[in-house]
């Protein structure tokens, strides 16, 4: 039997490369979240559908494996590949971008003035609030504070926990 590792196409799937010309989203509908979504779980169920409820378009710029070698200092579980394909099977999300390794705030800023979004939806805590409201700023958008960040439900207490079985 022979092994699929192709990725699945979808539409709801857009490299940064192309995001310009393929995002054919309405400026005011769009809320934008970012992340990792290395391990899903519920926490980040209920953060994107209380992100979806901020408008009617969900975007998630999804951060590439060597964001969490560098940021997360771990291997991913899931390649950028399948957790886009995981995360575009949610009703709640409408398209995800497949972000390359950023190394500075100048390309995300450059990324959220593409996307225009009208809402940034972030968690209680978020750890790069501050970046995110002068993103939101630069196009005349909002940060929104959707839910508080579970901590009993993160993807390091998830590892920590199958770890621990081993």
């Amino acid at each position: 039997m022979q092994k699929n590792t192709e990725v699945m196409h979808s539409s709801k799937i857009i490299r940064f490369e192309t995001l310009e010309k393929e995002l054919d989203i309405p400026l005011s509908d769009r809320v934008l979240v970012g992340g990792c979504f290395d391990v899903l779980h519920v926490g980040h169920i209920r953060f994107l559908r209380a992100a979806k409820k901020k408008g009617n378009s969900l975007i998630i710029a999804l951060e590439n494996d060597d964001f969490i070698r560098v940021k997360k200092k771990r291997e991913p579980i899931y390649p950028q590949s399948e957790r886009a394909e995981i995360l575009t099977s949610l009703s709640s999300v409408d398209t995800v971008i497949l972000l390359p390794f950023f190394q500075s705030d100048k390309e995300y800023m450059s990324l959220v003035k593409m996307i225009c979004p009208a809402v940034i939806a972030v968690t209680h805590d978020d750890p790069y609030l501050i970046h995110k409201k002068k993103q939101a700023d630069q196009v005349r958008g909002k940060v929104i504070i959707v839910i508080d960040r579970i901590y009993a439900r993160s993807t390091s207490s998830a590892l920590y926990h199958i770890q621990k079985r081993l």
